[in-house]
């Protein structure tokens, strides 16, 4: 009696694998939509970051009365803040000596698109704030497979927008 109990407690083998096969299958559903939200996520950072550093470019620009520009670089995805030295006549912008002199990167999925109100130097983009000017209006746009995220620039505001494709 002990044996019979015993053995009529386990599982089979075929109960096993149909188990390992319900989970197989509903993992290769899961893993492509996780995929995608971990993209969307950072796009949605790297959107936030630059927001943030053009809001931070307006703030300099604003207080300290020296031209700043952000320049965009398509080509390998990357951009930074640049300021010009001083206020005496010299227009050439150099990169900030603190944290943000360094180039930051967009997510290698993300790509650049749309991007109107930039100025274009040697496949560069950028836009200046000047101070002694009218602050521009610009967007642009970053995209992976079916999320645009736009940046837009409308003089001292900065929005963040999202649409899907």
């Amino acid at each position: 009696m002990k044996n019979r109990a015993f053995i009529q407690s386990g599982f089979t083998l075929f109960e096993l694998v149909v188990v390992l096969a319900i989970i197989s299958v509903m993992m290769m559903v899961i893993i492509p939509y996780a995929r995608r939200s971990n993209e969307s996520l950072q796009l949605k950072e790297d959107c936030l970051n630059v927001t943030e550093l053009i809001k931070y470019a307006l703030d300099l620009a604003t207080h300290t009365k020296r031209t700043t520009k952000i320049v965009i670089n398509p080509q390998d995805n990357s951009y930074w803040l640049e300021i010009v030295p001083d206020t005496m006549g010299n227009k050439n912008c150099e990169p900030l000596d603190n944290f943000l002199c360094n180039p930051r990167y967009f997510n290698k999925n993300a790509r650049l698109t749309d991007i109107t109100g930039f100025d274009t130097e040697s496949n560069k983009h950028y836009i200046v704030f000047d101070p002694a000017k009218q602050w521009p209006d610009a967007s642009f746009s970053l995209s992976v497979r079916d999320l645009i995220e736009t940046i837009k620039i409308n003089g001292r505001q900065v929005e963040l927008e999202e649409s899907a494709i």
